[in-house]
């Protein structure tokens, strides 16, 4: 059980299918399994496997796949494979919340100290930005 990092693209297919190049297949254990669990912090979505012609450790999430456990933008990412699950990571989401906000000041004041701490990390995890609001009209779904 170890990390693979490997670069996430977006399709614009609307079903819930996950697109793997052989070689990150053979690197999380996947090979001739037809449908796996894959974990973003707490949404997980069952999606079938298919493998794709092409070099290196690559993964296409389909649109239906992206919108069920919410993945923010492409990039490289950590997968760890455990069994018939592949767990996406590592998520860091940032609370926060301001009275001063603008267009071009989302967070008000905090707003530039924010963009430093997703920039620290952007080549290693998926960071996403939330406001106390956000959190509440997800738990009301």
């Amino acid at each position: 059980m170890s990390l693979t990092l490997c670069n996430v693209h977006f399709s614009r297919q609307a079903d819930r299918v996950v697109y793997l190049t052989p070689p990150l297949s053979k690197a999380l254990k996947l090979a001739g399994k037809n449908t796996v669990r894959f974990k973003l912090g707490q949404g997980v979505i069952a999606a079938a496997v298919k493998t794709i012609k092409r070099q290196g450790h690559h993964m296409y999430l389909s649109a239906g796949v992206r919108q069920s456990i919410r993945i923010p933008k492409t990039g490289n990412v950590y997968l760890l494979s455990t069994g018939n699950e592949v767990q996406l990571g590592p998520l860091i989401g940032i609370l926060t919340d301001s009275d001063l906000k603008s267009s071009s000041a989302p967070f008000g004041s905090r707003t530039g100290f924010i963009r430093q701490l997703i920039r620290l990390g952007e080549k290693k995890r998926i960071s996403s930005r939330l406001r106390p609001a956000t959190l509440i009209g997800r738990r009301k779904r």
